[in-house]
C-alpha cells in the first residue's frame, strides 16, 4: 500500500520506497512536499508527522534523497518547489500526467528550483505559464540530477541569465525531453531544452553510485520559439 503524501499512516511501513512510494494525487499532497523543502511548513504539521522526511526511514535528508514519488492526478500548482540551497534529491515519476504550473516571479524557479545530485524527474508532462529572473525553466531553474522523458509547453520567461523550456541551468542529465514552450529571456543564455549545460571540471557532481556526472542533453527535441539576447 503506498503513502499518500497528505495521511499520516503510522503503520505504513518503508513508505517512500521504490516498491512503497508517496502517491501524489492532488495539489495539497505537492504543496506538502513545497513546504517542506521549502521550511514554510508550520510547526507540528507536515514536518512533525510520521512521513516527514526527519523521521522517513528511507529518505536520506530534507531533499529526500532516495525517497520515490509517484504522481496519480493532472491538477494546477504554483511553484516553486525548493530553490537555492534547497534541492530534490528523490525520485518523481510524473506517470504520464500533466501540471499546469503557475509562477509568477522569483530566481531559481520551474516546478522544482533546484533538482539534487541523484535527484530523478521523469514522464511527466508541463503546461508552464512562468515568469522568473534569473535560473528559470519548466522542470527546474537548475538540475544537478537526470530529467527524462518530460514534455514542456507554455510560456517561459526570464528577466536576466539561463532560461529554458526543460531547465534553465543544467549540470546533470537532459534526456528524451521535447520542449514547446515559447522562452524568452532578457539577458543571456536562452535555449529550448536548458538555457546553459555546464560541462565544467566541478568535482561535486557524484552520484550515488560514485559515478562522475558529466552536464549532457541527449535524444531531445525543441519546437518552441527563442528569443533571447547576447550569448543567448
Amino acid at each position: 500500500i503506498a503513502l499518500e503524501f497528505g495521511i499520516d499512516w503510522t503503520n505504513s511501513g518503508e513508505w517512500g520506497s521504490a516498491s512503497n512510494p508517496y502517491i501524489i494525487r492532488e495539489e495539497k499532497h505537492l504543496n506538502n512536499l513545497k513546504n517542506i523543502l521549502n521550511g514554510t511548513a508550520a510547526t507540528g504539521s507536515i514536518q512533525g508527522s510520521t512521513y516527514a522526511s526527519v523521521t522517513n526511514p528511507v529518505a536520506k535528508d530534507k531533499s529526500y534523497a532516495g525517497a520515490y514519488f509517484v504522481l496519480e492526478g493532472s491538477f494546477a500548482f504554483t511553484g516553486p518547489i525548493g530553490g537555492d540551497g534547497k534541492p530534490f534529491a528523490g525520485n518523481f515519476n510524473g506517470n504520464g500526467n500533466t501540471i499546469t504550473l503557475t509562477i509568477g516571479s522569483g530566481s531559481w524557479v520551474g516546478l522544482f528550483g533546484f533538482i539534487g545530485v541523484g535527484g530523478h524527474v521523469h514522464d511527466l508532462n508541463i503546461s508552464a505559464n512562468v515568469k522568473g529572473t534569473y535560473r528559470v525553466g519548466g522542470v527546474a531553474g537548475r538540475s544537478d540530477g537526470k530529467i527524462s522523458n518530460c514534455t514542456v509547453s507554455g510560456t517561459i520567461t526570464g528577466a536576466n541569465n539561463w532560461v529554458g523550456g526543460i531547465a534553465g541551468y543544467n549540470r546533470g542529465i537532459i534526456q528524451g525531453c521535447t520542449n514547446n514552450a515559447n522562452v524568452t529571456g532578457s539577458e543571456n543564455y536562452v535555449g529550448g531544452i536548458t538555457g546553459f549545460n555546464n560541462e565544467d571540471g566541478a568535482t561535486d557532481r557524484i552520484d550515488e553510485d560514485d559515478n562522475y556526472i558529466v552536464a549532457t542533453v541527449t535524444n531531445c527535441i525543441n519546437t518552441g520559439k527563442i528569443t533571447g539576447s547576447a550569448g543567448a
